[in-house]
């Protein structure tokens, strides 16, 4: 059985495209699954942004009830109990990092809900050990409800993002992605959906986020829940996705600009919610809404009820890397040429040796690494803070197809409500 020639170059093609430009699922990270201690770590550290918070232990948060889970629902929030003395500890929070460190990949992060509120600072973010000479990609950050998102990314110097630059939709607020410059604003793009953050993204029932890092470049991709672009790969959790299929994103930072490769190592996956600090701190009174509420540490400490809905609510993440199932081949036709069979052996190996090769498992190691990163000033958008960072060799999780069910679990959590929700 031969294939001819122009199905064996027609296969040849597909391999290659399907190696560059998809990935396969790595983990699909569900409801318990963010509490398994193989997935995420606590983070019960102070603050690097200063800000009025205090993160918990992975036992307190649980016995506080400030992290929960379901079968397709994990929740993190702030506690919205208690009144906080001045002179004492901030309000108790959760910062989350992933145990997989990743290079290139895509992850997808399926939310239903953020924290709001006056004093809010919540993020999700990658950042590598050793900040900033491994990079920070922040994917979703914000502070006092103000939108929309900005995706940013901070490093040490010699990245930039030029202003004018094609392939996004976003706006280019500032070029510099040096963290050492500018008050540590980094390179942000403000994204053109004012359903990208906060008040708007919850009245919406959530959405997508989305980042690709590759050799050539990093993309940040948003959908809102109702919007009818948002891929079927990304809406139904696909083994396999190709992000070239997605459509322009909001953030496009390419290599032209950038060493990718110098400039961004292995990173960590965090997730925290803290208050005030070196930004929502201070812009807060630059927010009419907030600016009558006094100052933001006061309103913190004072207020606990304002913060009932400073949770978050995932439905998913899902974390690939590069690779694919194999192309389907097509319909073989008789062909007894040499020629046709020196092509099939040269492609039949080179197939295999490619798919060996996105099929390995990436390589456990072990690191630490302590930051504190001074964060900007100005009401455009700040670098989340950097701790010791962690990598380990990822197990992948079942490969489960989902769907995400609407924003009617989106209501604030009640405080008495069982762990196991």
């Amino acid at each position: 059985m031969v294939l001819s020639v122009t199905h064996l170059l027609t296969l040849s093609s597909l391999t290659l495209s399907a190696l560059a430009g998809s990935y396969k699922l790595l983990k699909d990270i569900q409801g318990h699954d963010f509490l398994e201690e193989s997935v995420f770590s606590f983070e019960a550290i102070p603050d690097p942004t200063q800000g009025r918070v205090n993160y918990v232990s992975r036992s307190v948060a649980e016995g506080l009830n400030l992290t929960f889970a379901s079968k397709d629902t994990f929740i993190l929030r702030a506690d919205a109990r208690s009144i906080l003395s001045s002179s004492g500890p901030g309000r108790k929070s959760v910062r989350l990092k992933s145990v997989q460190d990743y290079k290139q990949h895509v992850a997808v992060f399926d939310i239903r809900h953020m924290p709001v509120g006056c004093g809010t600072w919540p993020a999700v973010w990658e950042v590598g050990e050793n900040w900033p000479n491994n990079g920070e990609i922040d994917i979703l950050e914000g502070v006092n409800d103000r939108g929309p998102n900005a995706a940013t990314l901070h490093t040490s110097a010699g990245c930039t993002a030029p202003k004018g630059r094609p392939g996004q939709t976003g706006e280019q607020v500032q070029e510099n992605c040096d963290a050492k410059v500018n008050g540590n604003v980094g390179c942000p793009v403000k994204m053109s959906d004012s359903k990208s953050y906060g008040p708007e993204f919850n009245a919406a029932g959530g959405g997508w986020y989305a980042v690709e890092r590759s050799d050539i470049a990093i993309n940040v991709w948003f959908w809102s829940r109702g919007s009818a672009k948002v891929p079927s790969a990304v809406k139904n959790g696909a083994k396999n996705v190709d992000p070239s299929t997605w459509g322009t994103p909001q953030a496009h930072f390419p290599s032209t600009s950038c060493n990718l490769n110098k400039h961004f190592g292995p990173q960590n996956i965090i997730i925290n919610l803290t208050f005030c600090g070196t930004w929502a701190g201070n812009v807060f009174s630059s927010v009419p809404s907030c600016k009558e509420k006094g100052s933001c540490v006061n309103y913190v400490n004072q207020n606990p009820h304002a913060f009932e809905d400073a949770f978050f609510d995932f439905a998913a993440i899902r974390t690939y890397v590069p690779g694919a199932a194999a192309p389907v081949p097509p319909q073989d036709t008789p062909d007894t040429t040499n020629t046709a069979e020196t092509i099939s052996t040269s492609i039949s190996t080179s197939t295999t040796d490619a798919t060996a090769t996105a099929d390995a498992n990436p390589t456990a190691d072990t690191t630490t690494a302590d930051a504190t990163p001074t964060t900007p000033t100005g009401d455009t958008t700040a670098a989340t803070d950097t701790t010791a960072q962690t990598t380990a060799e990822g197990t992948p999780a079942a490969e489960t197809t989902t769907t995400n069910t609407a924003a009617a679990t989106t209501a604030s959590p009640d405080l008495n409500s069982p762990g196991d929700a």
